[in-house]
């Protein structure tokens, strides 16, 4: 079980090509562990940015809400989330702004569903983003793998509307 070699590829030649400094860089098997390790190396990478505390902790938050969305969602995945999961993770600078980049294995049903309500959550207000969050924190409802829907409307929220979702067929 490894990673597609041509996705990393890409990843790397567009690293370069934009003059993006390379922050992290981690891609391989993950359990819950060594998400827990990668989300420590992170926010120690984060501080030595000097961000402003309320950046640090924006950006931070984009990360763990990346990295658990990624890892419970992974087609990998089972029910029980015990399953280790092909990940990969890049954290990119260039000048003060940063490119956080999560990849993972998703069946193609559930990519094209998930472009679908990332697309309309980026359609979306802040303000309505928020009164969508507080319903759905009302509702308390938890899918089968512990979630309650809020990763997505976190992630829009703290990056702003700045999210990117690209998919890449995999032949396997």
């Amino acid at each position: 079980m490894r990673m597609l070699p041509h996705f990393d590829i890409e990843l790397k030649k567009y690293v370069h090509s934009n003059s993006f400094e390379l922050i992290y860089e981690s891609s391989g098997i993950f359990d819950y562990s060594k998400i827990n390790d990668a989300m420590e190396d992170l926010k120690q990478k984060l501080i030595l940015q000097n961000l402003d505390k309320p950046s640090c902790k924006r950006l931070f938050g984009i990360v763990v809400e990346s990295l658990e969305n990624a890892y419970r969602h992974s087609v990998e995945q089972t029910d029980q989330l015990d399953q280790k999961v092909n990940l990969l993770i890049y954290l990119l600078k260039y000048g003060k702004n940063f490119k956080l980049i999560v990849g993972n294995f998703v069946d193609k049903d559930e990519c094209i569903d998930l472009q679908k309500r990332f697309n309309k959550i980026l359609e979306l207000e802040k303000h309505e983003i928020q009164e969508l969050c507080m319903e759905r924190m009302k509702q308390g409802i938890i899918n089968k793998k512990g979630g309650g829907g809020l990763g997505m409307l976190d992630i829009a929220l703290r990056s702003e509307g700045n999210v990117i979702f690209k998919t890449f067929p995999a032949s396997e």
